[in-house]
């Protein structure tokens, strides 16, 4: 019997996916070891190819509708482009959300813009949460 709404069709794949999810592990399974790793690096790299424009629909769609998370994301990421290393989500949630003065200067920060995590560039550890001007002005660390 074939499924009229699109609703419909959604419930009927959500409830076979649940029964049947044992089953498709083991034929995901079955799959990977018959398939080389160059076989399922050349798919995944096509699938990524064919579905683009959906997957970044659909990431969009998220960071609309988690705007919190979608923004820690963002963050931590580019910390670690940056090279800090360490436990990145307990620094943002402990350190850099809570903090409303700079380390160094003690002045309070206007926005979200001015909150800088510094870092040692050597080690990667993470120091303190700073304003703008004292991360990119390191005199401070003289005073040390």
């Amino acid at each position: 019997m074939p499924l009229k709404s699109k609703e419909a069709r959604a419930a009927y794949q959500k409830q076979y996916n649940i029964d049947n999810r044992e089953r498709q592990a083991a034929r995901q399974k079955l799959w990977i070891e018959k398939k080389t790793a160059e076989e399922q690096v050349a798919y995944r790299k096509q699938y990524r190819i064919d579905n683009n424009e959906r997957t970044r629909e659909r990431e969009r769609q998220w960071a609309i509708d988690n705007p919190i998370k979608a923004k820690k994301n963002q963050t931590v990421g580019s910390w670690k482009a940056s090279g800090i290393k360490g436990d990145l989500s307990f620094i943002y949630d402990c350190a850099y959300i809570t903090a409303t003065h700079c380390w160094v200067c003690k002045t309070a920060f206007k926005s979200t813009y001015d909150r800088c995590c510094d870092h040692n560039h050597d080690t990667g550890e993470f120091r303190n949460v700073l304003c703008r001007a004292c991360n990119n002005h390191d005199n401070w660390q003289k005073l040390l």
